[in-house]
């Protein structure tokens, strides 16, 4: 059983290393970045553990592995700081709008570059459809081609 946290708090930063476009970006998740998100981690792995301790799962649970059975929650905390990681569902890594940190504006075009549009789940301004993104991104990219075809 792992914990996730699909509704971060946190923000983190996608940027270009360089002006060359074979240089790999910059990428800071900043995975539990607010003291919020912190907790919440923390919460869960203490959740988890408790359900995994119910006597429903006798017959499935040998031992947990992590943090082990006698972790403090000192241990617990260090747990939910080195363990946190990405699952594959970023979103609003392409932020939309009209403002000078806007990358596509509301007809989802690129600013100051003609022809390009972004049509994914990087327009999105958070996970709005909890841990599964691809309904939200149908639908954005539905609403692209209806943009793009008049």
């Amino acid at each position: 059983m792992a914990p996730a946290l699909v509704q971060p708090t946190s923000i983190g930063s996608i940027r270009l290393a360089s002006g060359n476009f074979q240089d790999g970006a910059v990428i800071d998740g900043n995975y539990l970045g607010t003291d919020h998100d912190f907790a919440a981690v923390e919460r869960a792995i203490e959740a988890a553990r408790e359900i995994g301790n119910q006597h429903a799962f006798d017959s499935l649970r040998e031992s947990e592995l992590i943090p082990g059975p006698k972790a403090s929650a000192e241990e617990v905390r260090e747990l939910a700081r080195l363990a946190s990681a990405s699952f594959g569902h970023a979103v609003g890594t392409c932020k939309m709008g009209v403002d000078n940190l806007a990358v596509v504006d509301p007809e989802l075009r690129v600013h100051g570059i003609v022809g390009l549009r972004v049509a994914d789940a990087s327009v999105m301004p958070r996970n709005i459809t909890g841990p599964g993104t691809n309904a939200s991104t149908h639908m954005i990219a539905g609403r692209a081609a209806k943009l793009i075809l008049g």
